[in-house]
């Protein structure tokens, strides 16, 4: 029996040996083709055709956006908007098929849905209710609210469909305005839960369904979903797909629009809706829930259909000029309540906003900048402006390079930090670190410059809010077109620079708002130095790519919050061509920590939109 169990032992021992074998020479072939693949890459021919490839599609997509903004734009949105209308189309036709809960009857709790009007269009208003009429899920109630005066057949329409239906609730107001319409509907809701539904707009039939499900799991004040918008004749146009619960987000836009489900009880707790905030009276609800703890929840699927006409701010934002001023209003109250010292300005698109806070003087800032090139480190100090201090981790290597960046140093009054050995930007920055005096850390690389001169305040007034671990900062290629607006999990090679190239994209418009993301690039990181000693600094077995994302993810982890602070722009002269890519040891070592993490999905991102590309399209 020793001798059979020794046999068996050693065969096993063998086989290892061979396993074992046969990985270094597949790890081996791997880095072969890494390095043969990133030769290629280097070369000038495949550089300059990429260059040409590049600059043909940002040329193509500023004409794009001048067409938009001329006289011309008709001719435009017949030409490419009516293919993105049909892609879309066809998008929706594929989900609606596939939805699990479609044409399957479902009960449970009572949902109410509440639907303020005030002089509607019949043929719209009947659809409203329609779409309410015929969902799957068959416990609901209908409070409907009208606010002055509506006309006589929508009147008798509406007495109809109370008599006829008793979910049907119909109370009326002499045009007190939303907040009060939405307040006195609410007055006759007997479920827990409240949906609102404006009266121009219908629900997918599966909507309430699928509200019901995800509700049922406890522990959700506040839901969500994505949602689509129509024209007037019902056709789909464009989705406005979501990303999960983001704080920084809600403090940029009402991001959450419809479909808006709320907690009852927590609405009347936080005193209803107010009507000093009409025209944003959603927006100040929800800011004032958050704040009293009530936990948010999405849906990541198109239930509602938003109709865009002349008196929609789904069609124009002019539709509704007070809005603006409104939202404003409101979060310049939640910033007061909070006991932020920030002061709330308009953001680049209509209904958004910043949050600038006040610099703190007494708190010193350390900017970390690794180099081994004096022409790109001068650029880069000149273009920052005072107050701060810099350590210079200079990689020593070319005695008449290193004595220039000596000198570009010295002239701009940052500590020198010298560093020997191959090249590894995670230990540089945390050489950088260890030197450095500051609080906060921010990590920038030398071929980076910022646009304005608060962009410092900025980026770190992020870290000010609870529970914001680390912030990055909006990256521009100088052409104008993004390089960085936030990391996302699952995209190409294993993370991916979503908007890559773009200009913009409808979308996914979060791109231009400060929002919560999974993970920024190191290129301009902010990080407390308190949480980066905690954190153990940059990890050093990633001595190229990954460091960055990795030190997020563990800040994650540890239960901190990551942010892209969008207000905070800086150019990025990255190479338009990027040289080589990620070694293949650095990407076993990341998958083989992060494998199941990336798997799960990005929760700051959409399943809708395509992973194996950074461009924003649409997926299947």
């Amino acid at each position: 029996m020793a001798d059979e169990r020794d046999a068996r032992l050693e065969d096993a021992l063998r086989e290892l040996k061979e396993a074992r074998g046969e990985n270094r020479a597949l790890r081996a072939e791997l880095s072969n083709l890494d390095e043969r693949l990133a030769a290629l890459e280097r070369s000038v021919v495949f550089r300059g055709l990429r260059a040409v490839g590049l600059q043909g599609q940002l040329i193509q997509r500023k004409a794009g956006q001048a067409l938009l903004r001329s006289g011309l734009h008709p001719l435009y949105a017949k030409l490419m908007g009516g293919r993105a209308e049909r892609a879309y189309e066809d998008w929706l036709a594929r989900h609606r098929t596939a939805d699990p809960l479609r044409g399957v009857a479902t009960e449970g709790a009572l949902l109410s849905v509440v639907l303020p009007t005030r002089a509607p269009k019949l043929e719209w208003l009947k659809a409203a209710l329609d779409s309410v009429a015929s969902q799957t899920y068959r416990n609901w109630q209908l409070c409907v609210c009208v606010d002055g005066e509506i006309g006589h057949e929508a009147d008798e329409f509406l007495r109809g469909r109370a008599e006829e239906d008793p979910r049907v609730v119909v109370v009326r107001l002499a045009g007190a305005g939303i907040s009060a319409a939405l307040n006195r509907a609410m007055a006759e809701a007997q479920g827990e839960f409240v949906a609102f539904l404006d009266h121009d707009d219908v629900l997918e039939p599966t909507a309430l369904a699928h509200v019901s499900q995800r509700l049922s799991g406890g522990g959700l004040d506040i839901l969500y979903s994505d949602e689509g918008y129509i024209d007037e004749q019902g056709t789909p146009l464009q989705p406005s797909f979501k990303p999960g619960w983001s704080p920084e987000l809600l403090l940029s836009c009402m991001y959450m629009g419809h479909l808006l489900v709320l907690r009852r009880s927590s609405t009347l707790a936080a005193g209803g809706f107010r009507t000093e905030m009409d025209g944003a009276q959603d927006y100040d609800m929800v800011l004032r829930m958050v704040e009293q703890g009530a936990r948010p929840g999405h849906v990541p699927r198109v239930l509602y259909h938003w109709r865009r006409h002349g008196g929609s701010t789904a069609s124009s934002q002019a539709a509704k000029p007070y809005a603006q001023e409104a939202g404003r209003l409101a979060l310049e109250d939640a910033v007061r309540r909070r006991g932020w010292a920030a002061a709330v300005t308009a953001g680049e698109r209509p209904n958004s906003y910043h949050l600038v806070p006040e610099k703190r003087a007494e708190e010193l800032v350390s900017v970390v900048i690794p180099t081994r090139n004096a022409t790109l480190l001068a650029r880069c100090l000149e273009s920052q402006g005072a107050g701060a201090e810099r350590i210079i981790v200079r990689h020593l290597g070319n005695a008449a390079e290193d004595e220039r960046i000596a000198d570009v140093a010295a002239a701009h009054q940052a500590r020198l930090v010298d560093y020997a050995g191959t090249f590894n930007f995670s230990k540089m920055c945390n050489e950088g670190a260890r030197a450095a005096t500051g609080a906060v850390l921010v990590f920038l690389n030398d071929d980076i410059e910022p646009v304005s001169e608060d962009w410092l305040v900025r980026l770190c007034g992020g870290l000010e809010h609870e529970g914001v671990g680390i912030a990055g900062a909006r990256l521009m290629y100088p052409q104008g077109s993004i390089q960085h607006v936030g990391i996302v999990l699952g995209m190409s090679d294993g993370v991916g620079h979503l908007g890559r190239y773009l200009l913009g994209s409808s979308y996914w418009p979060w791109i231009d708002f400060t929002r919560d993301v999974s993970a920024v690039t190191g290129a301009c990181l902010a990080i407390r130095r308190e949480l980066f000693a905690e954190l153990g600094g940059f990890d050093e077995a990633f001595p190229v790519n990954y460091n960055d994302v990795d030190l997020c993810l563990r800040a994650r982890a540890a239960g901190h919050r990551v942010v892209l602070e969008n207000s905070a722009v800086l150019t990025h002269r990255e190479a338009m061509t990027r040289q080589g890519g990620t070694s293949a040891e650095e990407r076993l070592l990341f998958q083989q920590r992060w494998g199941e993490v990336l798997a799960a999905g990005d929760e700051y991102f959409t399943p809708h939109l395509r992973l194996d590309v950074e461009d924003l399209s649409l997926g299947q």
